[in-house]
């Protein structure tokens, strides 16, 4: 019997209707276990990747509700054919290639936890494929703009420390920028992961991070003292470190959540002279990898500040910075020019 991908009664997604998946009898029970280990390993991921997932999946159920003469089964050359225009299409729409890519690999899970033939894991073929239709799609992505040590310094004079909000989101852009992190990461930190005598922070474990050692990251005079202004005021001495407001701006006891620091970076464009949402979650992080290259840092450096498991996103990020900084950039220096 066919495994159709409709609306039905097994869920990928542990606590989560956003997607509902199939396998026809003949697998139904291989596709129940599958879907339960899924279920486990989607929860243990990232809430951007979950969300993520999500998203592409509901995408391809929409895509067979408005196709139901195409199913994915157990046959490896019917899921071939479907996949195949099921991408083709994608890639003459005005989707990103990076977006399609995410795509195929929220494909390949998904075929997994169901128990269908994968063409991504049963021929090599297939994959060559499309990594050659992919190319008629530019490979550039719109790269998260760099809050750098000059915007930063313009954020902090703008921000008071005796009003919560503003005290707090000065703390967010500081620590952001001192450790290079990701805004899941700021969210997560607890006040007991800081350091003042080795001025540290500690963070328990990261997208990158595939041991779980977790990893000890500089924080600046600046921001430690800020850190050691800001404790007081949660009359605590242990749990979270940022945390979320009242409508009259008491701090509360619960942690912040990744729409809160998104918001605070898109406010914080206009404190340094940009449109409002020029900076985003991840500006701390870019600015402060642009400022390390524009100081001279090696790319083994920023590599390591910014824990990236290789170079390719350290280079993305500075290469406007080292195309002053080195080649004819540096050399035109020197000629007066």
């Amino acid at each position: 019997m066919e495994n159709r991908l409709l609306d039905t009664d097994i869920e990928i997604f542990q606590g989560s209707s956003d997607i509902d998946i199939i396998g026809g009898n003949e697998h139904a029970k291989k596709s129940q276990r599958n879907a339960q280990w899924f279920s486990e390993i989607f929860e243990l991921t990232t809430k951007n990747s979950q969300a993520a997932l999500k998203y592409d999946g509901n995408s391809l159920r929409a895509w067979f509700n408005e196709n139901p003469q195409h199913v994915l089964n157990t046959d490896l050359e019917n899921n071939e054919d479907v996949l195949k225009l099921y991408f083709t299409q994608m890639i003459e729409s005005d989707l990103k290639r990076a977006t399609i890519v995410r795509h195929k690999d929220s494909v390949n899970k998904i075929l997994k936890a169901m128990s269908l033939a994968n063409p991504f894991v049963e021929n090599s073929l297939f994959g060559d494929w499309l990594k050659s239709a992919l190319k008629v799609k530019p490979a550039a992505q719109k790269q998260a703009e760099g809050m750098d040590h000059k915007s930063l310094a313009m954020i902090n004079e703008n921000l008071s420390n005796e009003c919560p909000l503003e005290f707090r989101n000065k703390l967010i852009f500081n620590i952001a920028f001192d450790a290079l992190l990701r805004a899941s990461e700021v969210c997560a930190i607890k006040i007991e992961h800081i350091d003042f005598n080795t001025e540290t922070v500690y963070i328990p474990s990261s997208k990158t991070d595939q041991t779980g050692q977790g990893e000890y990251l500089y924080l600046s005079d600046t921001t430690i003292s800020l850190i050691k202004q800001w404790i007081p005021l949660l009359k605590r001495k242990t749990g979270y470190l940022l945390r979320s407001l009242s409508p009259k701006k008491d701090i509360r006891n619960a942690p912040l959540k990744y729409r809160t620091i998104l918001d605070a970076f898109r406010s914080a464009s206009v404190l340094a002279g940009k449109e409002y949402g020029f900076f985003t979650g991840h500006s701390g992080r870019v600015g402060a990898a642009i400022t390390l290259a524009e100081k001279g840092a090696s790319l083994f450096d920023i590599q390591r500040a910014g824990r990236w498991a290789n170079a390719a996103m350290p280079v993305v990020y500075t290469r406007k910075a080292s195309a002053r900084l080195t080649g004819m950039g540096k050399i035109a220096k020197d000629l007066g020019r």
